[in-house]
């Protein structure tokens, strides 16, 4: 992987590990 796509992954991952917490915490 290169940099560039680490520091998109970084921003990406970051919302998405939001929405993933808010989805999980709304089917539990």
């Amino acid at each position: 992987f290169g940099d560039t796509t680490v520091t998109e992954s970084k921003d990406l991952t970051r919302e998405d590990h939001i929405q993933l917490t808010i989805a999980k915490a709304g089917l539990d």
